[in-house]
């Protein structure tokens, strides 16, 4: 072969791939990550953020879905993360459901201005306020996971408006690729007709770019600080506590368990300066010896 004709053949090549790489809405233009929480106790608040880890082109918005169990978290509220604020995001808000709450948030909500507004970048896209139950069923990981119930679900929009990026792969929140999993695991195939084109526009204008991880809410009761619990119901702080401890010191009652639940000044040891530090922090507002709020 001529090896002109060569050269001219591996430059259309390269130009081509390039093109391919360049183009919007392949594969893994986003990836979308819910937390893993650094442990926290039962009867606590949590924040649990959404993160975009990886963001190759501007975008106008997003609605993302999220399931959670109620029995061990409830949901409390929801505000812009901080990619969002940076971006000067206009329009923010959230609707919650039995176990479940959707996030919708767009760049340009008015559209009155001269240039259009976009988000870009990597950052937090929602910060999510949880309490935890006091039971021990909250004990260990509780997921919060992505959901997807119809079409319209964890979408982001193009800045134009006329392409939605879905789902592409899958990760639970150990790292299991679970791509294809019903409502967990990506957007229903049907969604796009007849083709699953990674290159190619499906029916709809959805493309398949967004890499999806779980994230979860990680509980336990086993900490080095138990927050003045001796009567081990998972709620620090409250009078019965202060009568449990009053029994076990002076009246031989029976020792908490853990046996440190009841160590509210955080020295090592059980004994009355643990009711004095009670009182003291509880009704005279005195502070916290192991720099723990309550909420």
């Amino acid at each position: 072969m001529n090896p002109a004709r060569v050269l001219v053949f591996l430059m259309m090549l390269l130009t081509a791939l390039s093109l391919i790489m360049a183009a919007p809405g392949v594969a893994d233009t986003f990836r979308v990550e819910g937390e893993i929480t650094d442990p926290v106790m039962p009867g606590q608040y949590v924040m649990y953020y959404i993160n975009l880890t990886h963001c190759e082109q501007p975008f106008a918005g997003y609605d993302i879905l999220l399931q959670y169990n109620p029995a061990t978290l409830t949901f409390s509220e929801a505000v812009m993360g901080g990619l969002l604020i940076s971006s000067d995001c206009e329009y923010f808000n959230y609707r919650m459901d039995f176990g479940k709450v959707r996030l919708v948030a767009l760049a340009d909500a008015t559209k009155d201005s001269d240039s259009q507004k976009y988000i870009f970048g990597t950052g937090t896209l929602a910060e999510l306020r949880f309490f935890v139950a006091t039971s021990e069923e909250a004990l260990g990981t509780n997921p919060v996971r992505f959901y997807w119930d119809d079409c319209g679900d964890n979408v982001i929009s193009s800045v134009s408006g006329d392409t939605l990026f879905v789902s592409n792969d899958v990760y639970d929140y150990d790292g299991t690729l679970i791509t294809g999993t019903p409502n967990i695991g990506g957007i229903d195939p049907g969604c796009f007709g007849s083709t699953l084109s990674m290159t190619v526009c499906p029916p709809g204008g959805m493309l398949p770019a967004i890499d999806f991880v779980h994230g979860a809410v990680v509980v336990d009761s086993q900490n080095d600080y138990y927050g003045c619990d001796p009567n081990g119901n998972y709620i620090a702080w409250e009078i019965a506590d202060l009568t449990y401890l009053t029994n076990y010191i002076f009246l031989g009652g029976v020792e908490p368990v853990p046996l440190m639940g009841g160590d509210c000044n955080c020295d090592g040891n059980l004994n009355i300066l643990d009711i004095t530090r009670f009182i003291d922090f509880t009704l005279r507002g005195g502070e916290d010896p192991c720099g723990i709020e309550i909420e």
